[in-house]
């Protein structure tokens, strides 16, 4: 069996704050890694545990400049499918647990077929965490393939 990749080591953000994206919602932001590295984006996808130290750790801290985003509810659950158009040319990696019984598999498998530049990868032994070894594998091989060269 392969090795899995796992996080890389923890760090803290150089810069975070709430910025306002309507009368009543505002979403909080944190910046960590290189300022100089190629900015990546994180979106935690929706209510519960939010984003927080671990997520930065899915990106290589010398090579990015990561930006965690997190909404708190902020989206509906299906509005990037309404507006793919709008995203449709940033690479991207869908990972989907296949036992994931709190995001199923039929919306994973909406987005990309909304979407279908994505890379869709299906981690067979793994739920909903990201955390799982082999979603945590799929994620930082994904960030991995994007990081600059050198």
């Amino acid at each position: 069996m392969p090795v899995r990749r796992t996080l890389y080591p923890g760090i803290e953000p150089y810069r975070s704050g709430r910025l306002r994206v309507s009368p009543v919602h505002d979403l909080y932001f944190e910046e960590s890694g290189n300022p100089r590295g190629k900015p990546v984006v994180f979106l935690h996808g929706g209510p519960g545990l939010g984003s927080g130290p671990r997520q930065r750790r899915f990106f290589d801290p010398e090579a990015y400049r990561i930006v965690l985003f997190d909404h708190q509810g902020f989206f509906e659950g299906q509005e990037p499918l309404a507006h793919v158009d709008r995203f449709r040319r940033i690479p991207a990696v869908i990972v989907q647990g296949r036992y994931d019984l709190v995001c199923p598999m039929a919306t994973a498998w909406a987005l990309h077929r909304a979407w279908p530049e994505a890379d869709f990868r299906v981690v067979p032994d793994a739920g909903h965490a990201s955390y799982e070894p082999g979603i945590t594998h799929e994620l930082v091989e994904a960030t991995d393939r994007f990081r600059p060269p050198g």
